[in-house]
């Protein structure tokens, strides 16, 4: 529950933009989850170093939405845990912060205190709240590292066993997210059609090959470098007018791309091929706000691709597309025995 507080180019562009903060977050929270069985054993080994250990086991973990607003994302969290040693523990606070990039995304802790019974089970409550401001930082981040990031967690729980209360700090080892996205949005041979008023006629043109790679990153703007083949394959000629071709994404009304595509007056004989070399921009300042609409509408959200060509001082509109997607992303750290 939640709580209130195209193109082929365009369409790949949206989901990169939306998707990959959500991966990092089902990553991360997948690891603040492995903390709870950590933390339980460590009490045992530290009061009875010499005695045999029953390890206690994650039965099942389940996950909602807890508050959604501008500025954060609350998952609650709800681990059951089986104890089938014949010593109880209790665990009275805990309190652990996730870093990707070395930038803290993450902050969380355990509504506690929570006996673990001996031979018995135990439900703990875990609040993770992700800092959504910090989505584009991570982003500019994510891409300026090669598609890497580093995640950390670090924390403190206060454990009590065998009637002895101590500290315990505690640290998972780092996690490394990979993406390939830019070679993941290359297109081969692929037939688009571009339909001008001012022509008698749709202009379809194979497109050969579309390489992208990245350019300039800043807080602010992913540039997208893309190097674009495009053939007639027709048997008539195909005269292209100068023109410069404009495009806007939108997902739930919010503006995440914007670019422009300068094109000069040509003929394209029958089987001849043009090369347009171009940049697309990506407005890393909306990412977070992008995530929270889509979770707010349910984890369900609605792009529109909108395609104008500008000639002769007119701006027409010549292609729009939409299509709706819905995710469940606390499904995919979820777990049962």
């Amino acid at each position: 529950m939640t709580r209130q507080g195209g193109p082929d180019i365009e369409r790949l562009i949206i989901k990169r933009r939306y998707l990959e903060p959500g991966e990092m977050v089902k990553k991360a929270l997948v690891i603040g989850v492995i903390i709870i069985a950590v933390l339980a054993a460590g009490a045992y080994y530290i009061a009875f170093p010499e005695g045999e250990l029953a390890l206690p086991e994650i039965k099942s973990v389940t996950h909602e939405w807890g508050v959604v607003n501008a500025t954060t994302t609350e998952i609650i969290s709800h681990v059951v845990i089986y104890n089938p040693s014949g010593l109880s523990a209790t665990i009275e606070s805990l309190t652990y912060t996730i870093y990707v990039n070395n930038i803290t995304m993450a902050i969380g802790h355990v509504e506690g205190p929570v006996n673990i019974p001996a031979k018995g089970e135990a439900t703990i409550i875990l609040s993770t709240y992700i800092d959504n401001t910090k989505l584009p930082t991570w982003w500019a981040s994510h891409i300026r590292n090669g598609e890497r990031s580093i995640i950390r967690v670090k924390g403190t729980a206060k454990v009590k066993a065998f009637g002895i209360s101590f500290n315990l700090p505690f640290s998972i080892p780092a996690q490394e997210a990979i993406t390939d996205l830019a070679e993941r949005f290359d297109i081969t041979n692929k037939t688009v059609c571009l339909d001008l008023p001012i022509l008698p006629e749709p202009i379809c043109l194979l497109v050969e090959k579309l390489d992208n790679s990245w350019g300039k990153v800043n807080e602010t703007t992913t540039e997208i470098k893309h190097d674009l083949t495009v053939r007639n394959e027709n048997n008539f000629t195909i005269v292209i007018p100068d023109m410069e071709l404009e495009y806007e994404v939108l997902m739930n009304n919010i503006r995440l791309a914007t670019g422009q595509v300068p094109i000069e007056s040509r003929v394209l004989e029958p089987g001849e091929a043009m090369r347009l070399m171009f940049n697309t921009y990506v407005d890393n300042t909306v990412i977070d706000d992008a995530w929270v609409s889509h979770l707010l509408n349910h984890e369900k959200s609605t792009v529109v691709v909108k395609v104008y060509a500008v000639v002769g001082g007119l701006r027409l509109l010549i292609y729009e597309d939409s299509y709706t997607y819905q995710t469940d992303i606390l499904s995919y750290i979820s777990m049962s025995s």
